[in-house]
């Protein structure tokens, strides 16, 4: 099989990534992934018909975005550019993005602006992804310490547990994990939440420290020390489009 990597396209002011896996078959599908539409077409394809499917590919992941409100804000990727501010778990960041003659990007944080210098020659939809990557990677960076912290204060409030690593990842198939080696990751995604939120999901995994599975004793565990646990789970459940960088619409 050979993989074609994750391309994009921008569409509605968004930008949308799709697969497109060229394999050793007759016919041609497309899907709904988890985190793009993926399309398979048969290897043998000559350019001109990968071309057509292709396009045909893109008329039918549009057609689904169109009219799935929940695709459109799953898939999508903000084009920070266009916004004034992006809104964080606990106050905004307005952002600073211009272009320069360097051909390096310039980012850091001051005085709570995100300032942004990107290459003026740099193709403009990979130039939109860079500045998201850069400004997430800030974000992550300026939080990571005030998260670790606030993981020690809920352990040492609650089960007093032996941790080792703390991580900050820009998972997308989890809010969390906890490893038999004491290491726990969060989610970069639970900085466009709330606090609440992100103390709900610090528990959950340091309940992992009583026992690595979902089991009886784990949610024994996990509902003395956070009550409102169901009710923080309705909510990522509803919102969890909205946990991304510059589509938080709550402060």
């Amino acid at each position: 099989m050979k993989l074609i990597k994750k391309q994009y396209f921008y569409y509605r002011g968004r930008i949308f990534p799709y697969v497109i896996h060229m394999e050793r078959r007759k016919d041609i599908s497309f899907r709904v992934g988890f985190t793009a539409a993926i399309a398979r077409f048969p290897i043998q394809l000559t350019t001109k018909d990968l071309h057509y499917y292709k396009k045909e590919f893109l008329d039918w992941y549009i057609e689904h975005i169109d009219k799935n409100e929940y695709l459109f804000e799953k898939y999508s990727i903000i084009d920070l550019g266009v916004l004034s501010q992006i809104n964080t778990i606990h106050k905004p960041f307005k952002l600073d993005i211009t272009p320069h003659d360097n051909n390096k990007y310039l980012a850091k944080i001051e005085d709570d602006v995100l300032k942004i210098n990107f290459p003026n020659q740099e193709e403009v939809l990979a130039s939109k992804l860079n500045i998201n990557k850069i400004s997430l990677k800030l974000i992550t960076d300026y939080y990571y310490p005030r998260v670790v912290n606030r993981v020690h204060q809920l352990n040492k409030q609650t089960l007093n547990a032996k941790i080792a690593n703390i991580r900050l990842k820009n998972n997308r198939s989890n809010w969390g994990s906890y490893s038999t080696k004491g290491n726990i990751n969060i989610s970069t995604r639970l900085l466009f939440s709330s606090p609440q939120i992100l103390d709900s999901v610090i528990l959950h995994e340091l309940s992992h420290t009583v026992d690595l599975y979902h089991s009886e004793k784990f949610y024994n565990t996990l509902l003395k020390i956070n009550p409102n646990y169901y009710e923080s789970e309705q909510w990522l459940k509803k919102n969890s489009f909205y946990c991304d960088i510059g589509k938080m619409p709550f402060l």
